[in-house]
């Protein structure tokens, strides 16, 4: 029996997506995806499959959702654009944005340590993650946090997996902080050198407003990715529409 024959034998037909792509419904099934790598000796690359190793889409989808408490479980595979969709009926937000939020994963931003353009406040993925779980290098499902937001448990172990890109095990959901949904987002760019910013920064502040929720300052391929016309100065701000009006 070959490797697609076992897995498919294992996780199903249904979770086949190539030869060397496999997508996985709930944790158990991630367990055994990653037994079966091992006892084969196989690598493994969480999310789309690499050169020489087999590709596991982690689960997808919001596990659990604690609006009064703005948390939410989600499953690492799940769009980041599919989320806030979810999110939207109640009235909140992950609030992260990058260029492709259609094809883009939250376990994807997380591995990669993405800060998209700018989340609010220009808060990073890693602040606002408080659990995860992951299955180790020896198939094991392990947990780190919880959804409590305040944990005094020692070091979160846990975010060490921000930025790894996956070598430390496969992550498989995100516990994560959320933000009331805005009425209103507005967003203006500016053209500005780098060299520019000591200079035209405290002139936009004063255009724009001292309240902006979030600035950043974008080079060339940021401003190529996000279809901005060449770098500059972003300003973004939320609040009711009305007002935000004024401001444009």
């Amino acid at each position: 029996m070959n490797l697609a024959a076992t897995y498919e034998a294992v996780l199903g037909p249904h979770s086949r997506v190539t030869d060397y792509e496999w997508r996985l419904d709930h944790p158990e099934s991630a367990r055994q995806a990653v037994s079966i790598a091992l006892r084969e000796r196989v690598p493994l690359a969480p999310g789309f499959p690499q050169p020489g190793r087999i590709g596991l889409r982690p689960p997808a989808g919001i596990t659990t959702l604690w609006p009064g408490e703005l948390v939410a479980r989600v499953g690492a595979g799940t769009t980041v654009a599919a989320l806030e969709e979810s999110l939207e009926p109640h009235g909140l937000a992950l609030g992260l944005e990058v260029p492709d939020p259609t094809t883009t994963t939250v376990g994807a931003c997380f591995a990669d340590a993405r800060a998209g353009l700018a989340g609010p406040g220009g808060i990073l993925l890693r602040d606002r993650c408080i659990g995860l779980s992951f299955i180790d290098g020896n198939a094991r499902l392990l947990a780190a946090g919880s959804r409590v937001v305040k944990n005094v448990a020692g070091f979160d172990f846990g975010r060490l997996h921000h930025g790894a890109r996956g070598s430390l095990g496969l992550v498989l959901d995100l516990t994560l902080r959320l933000v009331a949904r805005p009425p209103g987002r507005v967003a203006v760019w500016w053209a500005c050198d780098r060299e520019a910013i000591p200079r035209k920064l405290p002139e936009l502040r004063v255009a724009w407003g001292h309240d902006a929720w979030a600035e950043v300052w974008v080079d060339r391929v940021s401003a190529a990715r996000f279809g901005l016309p060449g770098p500059g100065i972003v300003f973004r701000q939320a609040g009711p529409p009305a007002l935000l009006a004024e401001r444009i």
